[in-house]
């Protein structure tokens, strides 16, 4: 009789842990966003790709008067990362670069108030008279400027740091991290796009960007985010309707299978456990 008490207590236990996950999976929110599409794209002074979620480019040519031009870029949707370098050791050539990535979102059911929190960062090393510019663009806006990061020997002359953020309108702000909370209330799509940019006022000249532009997007407490890619690039989302669920009723038939695999070996030997 203990024994079966037991049983029945690890039945019951199978069951509760079914119920809490699959309480879980129900959102208190019902803002839904849906990512429809993504690109990246990076190129250097020879090479330019484009790619869904990951572009990446290096190359390295000597001149004809023995100047070296190297330049690489990458852009990681999953990451949500942007990287540059770029470096000539000539008195007249430069080698440029650049990347981004795009992410489109259908918005459904936005409430008053519902924002999507988007966060940069840009930091690097860089020669005088070179630098990089980090970018997010509202591409259903007129490619409208949301922030900026700018990092160069200016900054460090007129701010004594060689990091300054700001937004469309307003004064500068130190540092090399900048927030902004994006409205999706009366909104059907957001298309947004990530841009860093190198530049140089003169050869020779030695930029490095290549790990340290990323952009992160928070939605909202109990959003359900559809088509997300993974990686780190969209937090805060619950996963899509029916994971949970899933995991539910997997946890519930294994242990259905493990009682009657046990009562057919009971009937098998004539002992009742």
């Amino acid at each position: 009789m203990a024994l079966e008490g037991m049983r029945r207590l690890a039945r019951a236990g199978v069951v509760a842990v079914g119920a809490a996950i699959a309480g879980t999976a129900a959102p208190t929110h019902a803002l839904v966003l849906d990512i429809t599409s993504t690109e990246a794209g990076a190129a250097d002074f020879v090479t330019g790709v484009t790619n869904p979620f990951v572009a990446s480019v290096s190359d390295t040519q000597q001149l004809a008067d023995g100047t070296t031009l190297s330049g690489a870029a990458v852009a990681d949707v999953f990451a949500g990362h942007l990287g540059i370098s770029s470096s000539s050791t000539g008195p007249s050539t430069g080698s440029g670069g650049d990347s981004y990535f795009t992410i489109t979102f259908s918005i459904s059911d936005a409430q008053p108030g519902d924002v999507l929190k988007a966060k940069m960062g840009l930091q690097g090393s860089f020669t005088p008279g070179s630098g990089a510019t980090a970018q997010l663009l509202d591409l259903d806006n007129g490619a409208g400027l949301l922030m900026a990061i700018s990092c160069n020997g200016y900054n460090d002359a007129h701010y004594g740091t060689s990091c300054v953020s700001g937004y469309q309108t307003g004064g500068p702000i130190l540092g090399g991290t900048i927030s902004l909370d994006i409205p999706l209330y009366g909104r059907d799509t957001l298309t947004l796009q990530g841009v860093l940019q190198g530049a140089f006022a003169s050869a020779p000249y030695s930029l490095d960007f290549l790990n340290s532009a990323d952009l992160t997007f928070t939605v909202p407490s109990g959003t359900s985010v559809t088509g997300n890619p993974g990686g780190s690039l969209i937090q805060g989302a619950v996963p899509e309707p029916g994971t949970a669920e899933l995991l539910a009723a997997g946890l519930l038939g294994a242990g259905l299978v493990r009682t009657r695999g046990r009562r057919a070996r009971d009937s098998r030997s004539g002992c009742d456990i």
